[in-house]
């Protein structure tokens, strides 16, 4: 039991930091011509501009709770497990 969940630690941890290695989330998902202010914009609306620490507490006391975030795709700031299909084909 305690293996599994250092185990499951261990994945949250690296799969938190190696979204953050994969580069700035506003180049990735803001159009190439975005305007400086708008990737601002779009830092300071996902907590980007904090520390990286801070960034994980978050995402860490997120996933503990189920709260899964907002969609960065959607547009609307749905909610991921809202936008999930209902029913399996």
């Amino acid at each position: 039991m305690l293996q599994s969940l250092a185990s499951l630690i261990g994945l949250i941890c690296l799969v938190f930091f190696l979204v953050r290695m994969t580069g700035n989330p506003a180049d990735l998902y803001l159009p190439e011509n975005a305007t400086q202010e708008v990737r601002e914009e779009f830092a300071i609306r996902h907590g980007l501009n904090d520390p990286i620490l801070v960034q994980f507490g978050r995402f860490a006391m997120q996933l503990a709770c189920l709260d899964l975030g907002d969609s960065m795709r959607q547009a609307g700031r749905q909610s991921i497990l809202s936008s999930r299909p209902t029913r399996r084909p």
